[in-house]
């Protein structure tokens, strides 16, 4: 079953964003998250770097450590563009679009209302994820000012859940809707076995009554999947199912050939 996707002429050419000041350019790329049916939940959007006339890539994470507020918060702003311009077809095809928030950019965009203003009005196709690193100086999310701003403009999503110190009872505030399991702490959990499994099925069990979703990121394989999705995960994501362009968007498949639930 492939997607449903309007005329992607305006999308598409603003599925790239340059830095003149870096000779870097971005582009947006897509990410699937499936849910233990082997549905396409959600997509996150990530943006791929590369100097400007050139082949040569470099990570996003790299790029974003040289890059002042303002420019993070105009990456991001052309980030919601793209959003914008997809609405239709999420609406369409009941899909959420995930981009990520550095505390940087949360700052500017506190300073910007037309980016709050937009952020709101993305509300229903919209989430917002974030690490534990944005709020590390607060022992728990909801002693975090400049977070509790960001909740008010949309559902958060916790990143890479392990890597950091935040603790299970932080992460059953209410604050996140969603909360991705690292993928280390996903593979070290799969070679402990049975006490691996017996760990994950309670954490998923434990933020569940909280109304918390679990997904497990860095499934690159179908072992991975099925200890992950027997162990109580919602959603998986990761190296085994390949992301796409913004030209790749309307072939994208809207669910996997095979269940997921046969993996179980």
């Amino acid at each position: 079953m492939k997607t449903k996707i309007p005329d992607s002429g305006l999308l598409l050419q603003s599925a790239t964003y340059q830095l003149p000041a870096h000779k870097l350019m971005l582009t947006a790329w897509f990410e699937p998250v499936w849910d233990n049916l082997g549905r396409l939940a959600a997509l996150e959007i990530l943006s791929k770097p590369k100097f400007t006339g050139s082949d040569i890539t470099i990570s996003a994470e790299t790029v974003f450590q040289y890059l002042s507020e303002p420019e993070q918060t105009e990456i991001f702003e052309w980030q919601l563009s793209v959003v914008k311009q997809l609405t239709p077809w999420c609406d369409a095809n009941g899909l959420l679009l995930t981009l990520n928030l550095t505390k940087q950019q949360a700052t500017g965009i506190m300073k910007l209302p037309h980016l709050q203003h937009m952020i709101a009005e993305l509300h229903p196709v919209l989430r917002l994820e974030i690490s534990e690193h944005f709020i590390e100086d607060y022992s728990h999310p909801a002693n975090d000012p400049l977070l509790i701003k960001m909740r008010s403009l949309s559902r958060l999503w916790l990143d890479d859940f392990g890597r950091g110190s935040l603790g299970v009872l932080a992460v059953m505030s209410g604050i996140f809707e969603y909360v991705k399991i690292d993928k280390d702490l996903l593979w070290k959990l799969e070679q402990s076995e049975t006490s691996g499994k017996n760990f994950l099925k309670a954490l998923s069990l434990l933020l569940s009554s909280s109304k918390v979703k679990v997904l497990a990121e860095g499934v690159s394989n179908s072992k991975t999947m099925k200890f992950a999705l027997s162990s109580g995960v919602n959603f998986c994501q990761g190296f085994r199912w390949q992301g796409t362009g913004a030209e790749g968007l309307r072939y994208f498949p809207m669910k996997l050939p095979r269940k997921i639930s046969a993996l179980r």
